[in-house]
């Protein structure tokens, strides 16, 4: 077990000096999601562009997931669906976004119908 951690903490340290970061890869189910409810999940900027990849499934009705530049999420309850990078709004879906480096994210959760689990899984190309 030990060697393992050795191994990815030189393996951290390699990338950090070498200009890379780890690429964002998360994973989660959020659940108990209602009508009113907006969940939001944020990363920081990268230090290189690179592709938003998002994948999400409800368990109990249609949802809308949007991708947003962090700066237009100021309040996340009174999120702009307008100012969405992209949308997409079904019981389960795929979302792809362009992203700039140095550029802080924020994907959304809304629009249940009824109470819902959603499992969601995010990463960068």
């Amino acid at each position: 077990m030990n060697k393992l951690l050795a191994t990815r903490t030189a393996c951290a340290v390699l990338l950090t000096l070498a200009g890379c970061e780890p690429p964002i890869d998360y994973t989660r189910t959020e659940t108990s999601i209602e009508k009113t409810d907006v969940r939001g999940i944020s990363f920081d900027g990268l230090k290189q562009d690179y592709e938003l990849h998002v994948e999400y499934r409800s368990t109990g009705s249609d949802i809308t997931v949007g991708i947003f530049k962090k700066a237009d999420v100021p309040v996340l309850e009174q999120v702009d669906m307008k100012k969405a990078l992209t949308t997409s709004s079904a019981r389960e879906g795929k979302l792809v976004q362009k992203i700039e480096k140095g550029t802080a994210v924020t994907v959304v959760i809304t629009g249940a119908e009824t109470k819902t689990d959603v499992s969601i899984k995010i990463w960068s190309k």
